[in-house]
């Protein structure tokens, strides 16, 4: 059994795209981010986050990825519906941690919102009630482990028919929720015990190799940080990042990839988790409430909408370019737009 802060779904990710990131995101994937409100009060502003959308979690048990926001809010705040709609699904878990409600369009496949950890005794809410933006739905029930009083809250797709049975997550919900007014920028640290800012794989394996004589099928790790806002504490995942290679000297573009993109459906942790991020003993990914080090596998993308087996043998093939030195660069998002961008110079040695 879990011993996580929650379970959750199977959380594709959009396409390669560059400028303009998440209002392309918004327009062109999701039809349109209609804003909604944060599930407390007052729903106008940000509040600090715990875990991310496509976060590394692990809890003691096998690793997964977050299929939503942890959005804190001290003890006992009450909760308020961001979206009016159908309760669609109560989950009672007798008095526990893990009381939660589905509220959307009753319907298989219909479109709502999750709200997990409800205080049961303060539920306010029953299966088949309509209610409206902004009503009262319960507290968030008392966490005993680090302070960490949260809801847990996604974006969601009914399956089975209705009353829902169990959920997808369907995006980040954070490219909803107004406002999102983040000014703290995503930072790039140095992922080698040397001080060295990227690490080299071999594609798909831990053999890893020096940056100063790089051969064959070459998977590129960089470890980052997030923040939701200034004077948060947790570490979080960030929204995208992007790798570009380029020859030093001539800047000749050798490779570009638009790695991970943390919205639209993400998959299956089976697919999602080894494509996605590095975790062995030089590269240790961490996610719970002590330890937070993310490892991602920027190399592991064919440009495509989602995620699949088809991505794990992506690489940079040294093979195809000369010997010689190149500037690797990988650069962090959010989903406000702000970035960090870190390069090293490589060499090639086939």
């Amino acid at each position: 059994m879990r011993t996580d802060p929650h379970p959750h779904s199977n959380p594709t990710s959009p396409p390669a795209v560059a400028a303009g990131l998440i209002a392309i995101l918004c327009l062109a994937l999701l039809a349109g981010c209609t804003p909604v409100r944060w599930p407390y009060a007052p729903g106008n502003t940000t509040y600090e986050l715990g875990n991310n959308f496509g976060e590394y979690q692990r809890y003691g048990g096998a690793s997964y990825y977050h299929d939503g926001l942890d959005i804190l809010g001290g003890v006992t705040r009450p909760l308020y519906a961001v979206k009016g709609g159908t309760v669609t699904h109560v989950t009672d878990d007798g008095g526990g941690l893990y009381t939660g409600i589905m509220i959307g369009r009753p319907q298989a496949g219909g479109v709502g919102w999750l709200y997990w950890h409800i205080d049961q005794g303060t539920l306010a809410v029953s299966e088949g009630d309509v209610v409206d933006t902004g009503d009262y739905l319960g507290d968030i029930v008392f966490w005993p482990n680090s302070n960490f009083h949260h809801v847990h809250f996604s974006r969601v797709n009914g399956t089975g028919g209705y009353p829902w049975t169990w959920y997808d997550a369907t995006g980040n919900p954070l490219d909803w929720l107004k406002p999102d007014t983040d000014n703290s920028a995503p930072v790039i640290l140095n992922a080698g015990a040397g001080g060295d800012r990227f690490l080299f794989v071999d594609n798909d394996s831990s053999n890893y190799q020096d940056p100063d004589d790089l051969s064959g099928q070459v998977d590129v790790i960089a470890k980052v940080r997030d923040r939701y806002n200034n004077g948060t504490t947790w570490d979080l995942a960030p929204s995208a990042l992007s790798l570009e290679i380029r020859r030093q000297g001539n800047n000749a573009l050798v490779l570009e990839k638009s790695a991970h993109f943390f919205h639209g459906a993400l998959g299956t942790d089976a697919t999602f988790m080894p494509t996605v991020y590095q975790d062995d003993a030089t590269a240790d990914s961490n996610g719970d409430y002590n330890n937070r080090d993310f490892y991602f596998i920027v190399t592991n993308s064919d440009n495509s909408v989602g995620y699949s087996a088809a991505d794990r043998p992506n690489s940079w093939d040294t093979t195809a370019v000369s010997n010689g030195k190149y500037r690797v660069q990988v650069k962090a998002w959010d989903t406000d737009g702000n970035t960090d961008t870190e390069t090293m110079v490589v060499t090639v040695k086939n």
